[in-house]
């Protein structure tokens, strides 16, 4: 065990992945973390700080020693003299045919390759995207630009790198995560504490995110259950907690995990399997009904077709009219909610008039709306290179796979997502760390780059979401972040409320115009600009961009409303109709504007 501590103690880029996989799940995931610190950026600049050496390692000519094929990658049986829970000898998994030396070289250094071309097309799209600062960082509550793809990319590189020995060390240490947040799952839905719409969340902020989690976590349970039957009580845990997430999808999964334990497992093994995982379907569902909470099967029963998939499928539809319009270069990284937003239906409204989405809930229609059909094409390509490269019955590779599957229908996450391509590269190294063959002051440029960039993000953010006691106060902060985030509207629009509070519609008109700018498709900072506009008496003004709000959110009833007053009010009650009857057939219960009609 010291050795093999040691030899990992040799490699920072191991030390660096397993710190990836401890603080990204927990820490880093937790709402605050993000939101007052922006430490999804902070994580997703060190990661690609530190991966892109790597990378360019990787696609030169990746070092013979440190990817000679492993045996270690399939989970060996017991041997004769260890001791096994359940005095059953596992299934040894058979055996599978292992490139040579220099193939396997090949295979990564192609996948190296075709994440060095997504990596530019990525840089690509973000220069031709209408707003290139955005499109880089992404939407600032999600982290969801070229930065995060470009940390996909550099979290496999690192993987890769840092060998069997960090291999070892991140299963162990995603276990202890995957645990971790499934106790906390449980402790949400007793207490009723934490809870998001009646549904756990763990560490994150969104029980989507969480059961994608706990989906790739019951796989790696079940490598070691497969050795030791003690870890049924595991299995139980961690069905129990992706129970209460609510996860309509991750409840599908559970079946295919089971198919897939019958190439890894005995049958008797399987069998308890099975019965473990009822336990836990039923374990979490019983704390959910004590609790007051939802429960996956619960929401199940309410039919698939119903709900969060049938918005999933408004949204794909509105992706392709957007695909279309921008086959190529896309509209940028992270610039869904942009592209998508001006082909919402009336249907789709009458449900909710003004939520906005900002991912498609599917990663490669989210590709193919952000950065065109040579990104999608590129990211396919990479992940299903990866995916060879790992292998499915291995930990980290199933661990890899079942959280991926649930990004067929959820959106990628700034921490879980990274997480599951360092799992693949891990699952794909060699039995040595890769010893950086780049310039020596290229690494230490990158991170020092990083921690500045990033240093200047969560100060930001700091001052960005601070709660000053007094009006003086509230404008310093203000002004702190403006100069820190200029990239984001975020700053800039907060000033512009804090001026309506106090009565400085004029003022108030300036900041809201300049966050209206930075986020065009943004449709709510072009009503809150319109309104301020109207109170200084700029009429023309404040009609124009209230149409230029309803240019993307054509069935904004609020913003519909607004402009409706604004005409009557200077005796355009003709002209008015129109958005009257457009509000009224999103919501008919509005009595007041249907006496305009008459």
């Amino acid at each position: 065990m010291r050795r093999e501590v040691k030899r990992l103690s040799r490699s920072r880029t191991a030390l660096f992945a397993v710190a990836i996989a401890a603080l990204g799940p927990t820490l880093l995931s937790s709402p605050w973390a993000d939101s007052h610190l922006g430490a999804h950026f902070v994580s997703q600049l060190l990661i690609v700080a530190v991966g892109l050496p790597c990378l360019i390692v990787l696609a030169r000519n990746a070092p013979l020693a440190a990817l000679e094929p492993d045996a270690s990658k399939r989970s060996p049986p017991p041997s004769r003299g260890r001791r096994a829970s359940g005095r059953q000898r596992p299934r040894a998994l058979p055996a599978r045919k292992v490139a040579p030396p220099v193939a396997q070289r090949d295979r990564v250094r192609l996948a190296a390759l075709l994440a060095v071309g997504l990596g530019v097309w990525l840089l690509v799209a973000t220069v031709l995207s209408p707003q290139p600062a955005v499109a880089f960082f992404g939407v600032q509550a999600r982290a969801n630009g070229a930065l995060l793809g470009l940390a996909l990319v550099a979290a496999w590189a690192i993987g890769v790198s840092s060998g069997r020995d960090a291999a070892a060390a991140i299963e162990s240490v995603l276990l202890g995560v995957v645990g971790l947040n499934a106790i906390v799952a449980l402790v949400q839905t007793i207490s009723g504490v934490g809870l998001a719409s009646g549904r756990a969340q763990g560490l994150f902020g969104n029980p989507v995110f969480l059961a994608g989690l706990l989906s790739g976590g019951l796989w790696l349970v079940i490598q070691r259950f497969r050795t030791d039957q003690r870890w049924g009580w595991a299995v139980v845990l961690v069905v129990a907690a992706t129970q209460t997430t609510g996860s309509r999808f991750a409840l599908i999964l559970l079946p295919v995990v089971v198919v897939a334990s019958f190439f890894v497992l005995t049958r008797r093994r399987t069998a308890l399997l099975v019965l473990a995982i009822v336990a836990g379907v039923g374990l979490g569902g019983g704390l959910a009904a004590v609790g007051g909470a939802s429960s996956a099967t619960a929401r199940a029963g309410q039919g698939i077709a119903g709900g969060g998939f049938s918005q999933r499928l408004e949204i794909w539809s509105w992706s392709m009219h957007a695909i279309k319009h921008r086959p190529i270069q896309g509209q940028g990284p992270g610039q869904v909610q942009a592209a998508t937003e001006r082909f919402k239906t009336l249907a789709f409204s009458r449900h909710d008039p003004e939520p906005t989405f900002d991912d498609a809930h599917n990663l490669i229609v989210e590709y193919l709306v952000t950065t065109g059909v040579p990104g999608a094409a590129l990211l396919i390509a990479f992940t299903v290179m990866t995916l060879l490269l790992a292998g499915w019955r291995s930990p980290l590779g199933g661990f890899a796979i079942f959280t991926l599957a649930l990004h067929g229908v959820e959106p990628p996450h700034a921490e879980l997502t990274p997480l599951l391509f360092l799992a693949l590269g891990a699952a794909a190294s060699g039995a040595a760390p890769l010893l950086i063959g780049v310039p020596r002051a290229l690494r230490p440029a990158l991170v020092s780059v990083a921690v500045v960039v990033g240093g200047v993000i969560a100060v930001g953010s700091v001052y960005g979401t601070s709660s000053p006691s007094t009006p003086s106060r509230a404008y310093a902060d203000a002004r702190i972040a403006r100069r820190l985030l200029p990239m984001w509207s975020s700053a800039y629009s907060r000033t512009g409320r804090i001026d309506v509070d106090h009565g400085k519609f004029k003022d108030a008109a300036r900041w809201l115009r300049i966050a209206a700018e930075r986020e065009p498709y943004q449709a709510f900072l072009w009503s809150q600009l319109a309104f301020a506009e109207e109170q200084t008496g700029h009429v023309a003004d404040a009609e124009a961009h209230y149409r230029r709000a309803l240019e993307d959110n054509h069935y904004s009833v609020d913003t519909l409303n607004r402009l409706v007053a604004l005409l009557v009010r200077n005796g355009r009650s003709q002209d008015a109709r129109v958005y009257v009857q457009r509000s009224l057939q999103v919501t008919p219960n509005q009595p007041s504007l249907r006496k305009l009609l008459q």
